[in-house]
């Protein structure tokens, strides 16, 4: 349990630095820098991510939680790669510091409200990344499960 929890303090670091790499030379250091930056760039998915990474750096996983979920509300509904991106980085979030509960809960809500084929190839890679494969051949089943139950119309 120790070792899990390390890892996982590790996986969310190295994320994090990989995004303070991206963002070298920005100016984003406190909460209003990137209220203004989200307010600038509403439909930025770049831009929601690395205020939750803020958040995250503060040690402060709600408020990130909150923040993609906001962003989720806020960027423009056409913009399905973008909403994307904030899913993939929310089930990073969940992945780390949540459940697992509470990461199937965020597929399903994604699944729901985007391309779920996109979902799950997103989910999955979350899962590969960080090793957790009996949860990965559990979405993968969950997944072949429902294309086998679907049955088109007129086929009895």
């Amino acid at each position: 349990l120790k070792r899990e929890k390390r890892r996982k303090k590790e996986e969310a670091e190295e994320a994090l630095k990989q995004i303070e790499m991206k963002n070298k030379g920005s100016s984003l250091e406190t909460e209003d820098d990137f209220e203004k930056e989200v307010a600038s760039k509403p439909d930025s998915s770049a831009s929601w991510v690395c205020f939750m990474a803020y958040w995250l750096g503060s040690g402060n996983v709600e408020k990130a939680r909150l923040t993609a979920k906001r962003a989720l509300d806020t960027i423009n509904y056409r913009l399905e790669e973008e909403k994307l991106n904030v899913w993939s980085a929310l089930f990073n979030l969940e992945n780390s510091f949540g459940t697992h509960e509470s990461l199937m809960k965020c597929c399903k809500e994604a699944a729901s409200v985007n391309d779920s084929k996109a979902v799950f190839i997103r989910l999955a890679a979350v899962l590969d990344k960080s090793q957790k494969y009996e949860d990965l051949d559990e979405v993968n089943n969950s997944v072949l499960l429902k294309k086998t139950q679907a049955k088109p119309e007129g086929l009895v």
